[in-house]
């Protein structure tokens, strides 16, 4: 089940891309977008974590695989603006 906090927010001149968390628990894997826009290139320096670019090589979000060893529970989310 995925919810949304907040919708993309279409304003008259663009749509407004919003932070998505995404945890698949067939997979076990956490995505976490910050732009919704086509994946162009990836890459995995790390064990388990994948960062996807865009076209223009800007990190558009990050893959965890394994996330359930990682955080206690991953389908809980705290969510805090400083």
């Amino acid at each position: 089940m995925m919810a949304s906090i907040h919708p993309s927010i279409a304003t008259e001149t663009a749509t407004v891309n919003v932070m998505k968390v995404i945890y698949d628990t067939a997979t076990d894997v956490l995505r976490i977008v910050f732009r919704d826009v086509p994946v162009e290139d990836f890459s995995e320096d790390r064990p388990d974590v994948t960062v996807e670019y865009d076209a223009d090589d800007t990190v558009i979000a990050m893959k965890i695989k394994n996330a359930s060893k990682i955080v206690d529970d991953p389908r809980s989310l705290e969510f805090k603006i400083l």
